[in-house]
């Protein structure tokens, strides 16, 4: 019998193909426009054609976005991204909640969902060294945040790519090691180890959120 499978797809690759087209079809008609006009407009469509391959240059990006972001089954949860995936079996997951943050009387929610691990362990092994590289890149934003809040030191903030050390004694190595190393500060500072943008996910995050505590409650 075949496990339920529910895809999620990025909100990043809608309108791809269609912003291709559209850069396209606007890049022809400028350069068209401009065999007759150039010398009177010449900044202008020089201007539009730099904005035409932007939308273009975007257009293509999404393109290489993987056709789904998140795989959930009754065992796994699965995060896909251009350069990799982490996977993790339900029962490696402590927690997951909407990332959130008091400063001062106010409460300032991110546009990221946590995910909270049980060991840091539980990571390694299951996602890709080039994707660990990628994550550390990506989540700077959110270290920079944790910096500006004063949930964390500068020295803190800085990528740390020493040697990490497992629950076993073990060694590990290379861009897992710097990113297990941010997972720790990260959790520190905000609660998670892992973290899913809005951008990646096709429905509001509290949504989703509620959609992936029910398949953790009824996994296997």
């Amino acid at each position: 019998m075949n496990e339920k499978i529910i895809k999620i797809k990025p909100y990043a690759k809608h309108h791809g193909l269609f912003i291709v087209l559209s850069s396209v079809m606007s890049l022809a008609i400028i350069i068209v426009v401009s065999l007759f006009v150039w010398q009177q407009a010449k900044f202008s469509l020089m201007f539009l054609i730099a904005l035409s391959l932007a939308m273009l240059l975007l257009g293509f990006s999404k393109l290489l976005e993987p056709n789904f972001s998140i795989k959930i089954t009754p065992k796994q949860l699965t995060y896909l991204h251009r350069k990799g995936q982490w996977q993790l079996d339900w029962q490696a997951i402590k927690s997951i909640n909407l990332i959130s943050n008091t400063h001062g009387l106010t409460l300032e929610t991110l546009d990221y969902l946590g995910v909270s691990l049980t060991s840091t362990d539980e990571i390694i092994g299951h996602i890709s060294p080039r994707l660990a590289n990628q994550l550390i890149h990506e989540q700077k934003p959110l270290l920079a945040y944790s910096l500006r809040s004063g949930l964390i030191t500068s020295e803190q903030a800085i990528v740390n790519f020493d040697s990490y050390t497992n629950q076993q004694g073990e060694e590990i190595f290379g861009p897992i090691a710097g990113f297990l190393h941010q997972c720790d500060v990260l959790n520190l500072a905000l609660g998670s180890h892992l973290f899913i943008a809005q951008i990646n996910v096709d429905r509001p995050l509290n949504e989703f959120v509620t959609l992936l505590k029910h398949c953790q409650r009824t996994s296997t």
